[in-house]
C-alpha cells in the first residue's frame, strides 16, 4: 500500500510539472506581443548604447528614460543612464536616479558607491572618499564593493586612488587570485606594461592554468621603445628565476624572448620545456615562426634538436622537412653549396625513413631543384622530376608540377624536342597555364613566332589578364611583337 500511494504521489508530481512546462510553452506562444515588446527595448538600448560611444549622450538620455521609466529597477538602463547624467554633470537629475533604484533594493550599498560618484561631479572629492571608505570598511567581505569603487576611481581619472584600491582589496582577499588578474589589467590599460607583467605573472603562480589568455595578452604589450623593452626584458628574466617550476610562467617568458627578438634566450627555454611528452611541440611551433620571419638558420637548429631528440615524434616528418627548406634557403642566402649538400643529404634520410609517404613527392621535386639551381646537374634534376611523375601519376597536380620542371630542365639543356613532349603532358587546370609559356618560349626559341603567339593567347584566354603566368606571357607577346618586325625588316 506504502508503495502504490508513493507511486500515485510520484506520478502527480511528474503531472503537475509537465503541466506547468506547457503552461509556460503556451504562454510564450500567446504572447507575442510581450516576445515584440522586449526585441523593442533590445533595439532602443543598442541604439542608446551608440549614441554614447559617439558621445551623443543627450539623444542617449531620450531613449534610457523612456527604457527605465518603463521597466523601472531595470539595472542596466540604470547604469547607462546614470552614466550619461554624470558625463553631462547632471547632478540633481543623477541622485534623483539613484535614490529611485534604491528604493528597489534599499540594503544594497552598490547605489551609495554611485552617489560618491555624484559627490565627485559635485567637487566634493573630500566627501566621496570618505563614503566609499565607510563604505568597504562596513562591507569588509564583500569583494565586488571593491571593484566598483576602483572603477568609479578610474571613471574619474583618479589612477594612483584606484590602484591603492585593488591592492587593498587584494590583502583582504588573497584568496582571490581574480584580483590580481584586476589589477594588471587596469595597469595595461594605462599602458603601464611592466606594472602589468609583474601582476600577470602573480596571476599566473596561483591560476597556472589560465596562462594560455595570459600570454595572449602580454603579447599584445605595444612597446616601441627599446629601453622600455629591455626593461620589460629584465622583469621577465626575474619573474623566470623566481618561477623555474612554473611551467606556464616559463612558456610566458619563452614567449615575450620571442617577440622581442630575444631568439636565443626563447630557444634556449623550449630547449628546456621539451620531455618525453611534448615530443618537441615546442621546437616545432617556435621553427615555424621563425621560419617564417626568414631566420633560417635559428630554425634549422630548432628542426635538428627535434629530429635529433624525438626520433619517435609525431612532428618527426615537418621537422624534416622544415630542416631540408632551411637549407636550402641558406644556400640561397650565403651562396653556400654546403648547405644545398646538407638539404639533399636531410631529404634522402626522409625518403629512406618515410618511403611511402606522399608528402615525399615534395621532398624529391626540392631535390631536383637544388641540384639544377646549386648544381647544375640537370641530368640529377631531371631523373627526380620524371621519378616523380612516374611514380604519383595517379596525383594530377603532383605529376604535373613534376613534368613542369622537367619540361624547363630540358629548355635550359637545350633539348627543345624533348621538353615539347614532355610539356604536352600536363593538363590539369592549374598547371597547363605553365606548361603553355614553356611551350611558347619553345617555338620562340624555334622563330615560330606565330606558333608562340597563339600558345600565349590561349594562357589568356585560361587565365585573364591577372592570372600568375598571364604577365609573363604579355612579356613575351610584346618582345614576339618586337621579333617579327624585325624578321620583317631583314627581308626586305
Amino acid at each position: 500500500m506504502r508503495n502504490t500511494a508513493r507511486q500515485s504521489l510520484n506520478i502527480s508530481i511528474v503531472w503537475i510539472l509537465l503541466f506547468g512546462l506547457f503552461t509556460v510553452a503556451d504562454a510564450q506562444k500567446l504572447n507575442p506581443h510581450q516576445s515584440q515588446k522586449r526585441n523593442w527595448e533590445r533595439r532602443q538600448l543598442r541604439m542608446a548604447q551608440n549614441y554614447q560611444r559617439r558621445n551623443e549622450h543627450e539623444k542617449a538620455i531620450r531613449i534610457l528614460e523612456g527604457l527605465y521609466k518603463a521597466v523601472p529597477g531595470n539595472l542596466q538602463y540604470y547604469q547607462e543612464l546614470l552614466e550619461s547624467y554624470l558625463h553631462l554633470s547632471l547632478i540633481d537629475r543623477a541622485e534623483n536616479l539613484i535614490r529611485r533604484q534604491q528604493e528597489t533594493d534599499p540594503g544594497n550599498p552598490r547605489y551609495r558607491i554611485d552617489y560618491g560618484q555624484v559627490l565627485l561631479k559635485s567637487g566634493d572629492t573630500r566627501k566621496a572618499l570618505q563614503l566609499w571608505e565607510e563604505i568597504l570598511q562596513r562591507h569588509p567581505d564583500d569583494v565586488a564593493l571593491y571593484i566598483l569603487v576602483a572603477k568609479a576611481l578610474s571613471t574619474n581619472r583618479m589612477y594612483d586612488e584606484a590602484i591603492k584600491i585593488y591592492k587593498q582589496a587584494y590583502q583582504q582577499h588573497p584568496d582571490k587570485p581574480f584580483l590580481l588578474r584586476e589589477l594588471a589589467d587596469f595597469y595595461r590599460s594605462r599602458l603601464q606594461y611592466k606594472e602589468a607583467l609583474r601582476y600577470y605573472v602573480e596571476f599566473l603562480r596561483k591560476k597556472p592554468e589560465n596562462f594560455q589568455p595570459i600570454v595572449r595578452i602580454v603579447l599584445s604589450f605595444r612597446l616601441e621603445d627599446e629601453r622600455e623593452i629591455e626593461t620589460l626584458i629584465d622583469l621577465m628574466r626575474e619573474e623566470l628565476e623566481r618561477s623555474e617550476d612554473v611551467i606556464p610562467i616559463r612558456i610566458l617568458a619563452a614567449k615575450v624572448f620571442q617577440k622581442f627578438r630575444r631568439y636565443e634566450e626563447a630557444l634556449s627555454i623550449y630547449q628546456q620545456l621539451e620531455t618525453a611528452k611534448s615530443r618537441g611541440r615546442y621546437l616545432m611551433d617556435f621553427a615555424r615562426a621563425i621560419q617564417s620571419d626568414s631566420l633560417y638558420a635559428l630554425a634549422l637548429r630548432a628542426y635538428m634538436d627535434v629530429i635529433d631528440r624525438f626520433p619517435q615524434s609525431p612532428f618527426l616528418w615537418q621537422a624534416y622537412q622544415g630542416a631540408a627548406r632551411c637549407n636550402l634557403r641558406l644556400a640561397q642566402q650565403q651562396n653556400d653549396q654546403s648547405y644545398a649538400r646538407q638539404a639533399i643529404d636531410i631529404i634522402q634520410q626522409v625518403r629512406e625513413r618515410f618511403p611511402n609517404r606522399v608528402q615525399i613527392a615534395e621532398l624529391r621535386i626540392l631535390e631536383g631543384d637544388i641540384y639544377r639551381e646549386f648544381f647544375f646537374d640537370l641530368d640529377r634534376a631531371i631523373s627526380a622530376y620524371t621519378e616523380v611523375a612516374e611514380r604519383y601519376k595517379k596525383i594530377t597536380d603532383i605529376r604535373d608540377r613534376a613534368l613542369l620542371n622537367a619540361g624547363e630542365s630540358y629548355i635550359m639543356r637545350g633539348d627543345l624536342n624533348k621538353a615539347w613532349q614532355v610539356l604536352q603532358e600536363v593538363h590539369s587546370k592549374d598547371r597547363k597555364p605553365g606548361a603553355l609559356y614553356l611551350l611558347a618560349k619553345i617555338e620562340f626559341y624555334r622563330g615560330n613566332y606565330e606558333s608562340a603567339g597563339n600558345l600565349l593567347n590561349q594562357i589568356i584566354e585560361l587565365q585573364g589578364l591577372s592570372g600568375n603566368v598571364a604577365n609573363d606571357a604579355i612579356d613575351l607577346l610584346g618582345l614576339l611583337a618586337h621579333e617579327e618586325v624585325a624578321a620583317q625588316a631583314l627581308q626586305l
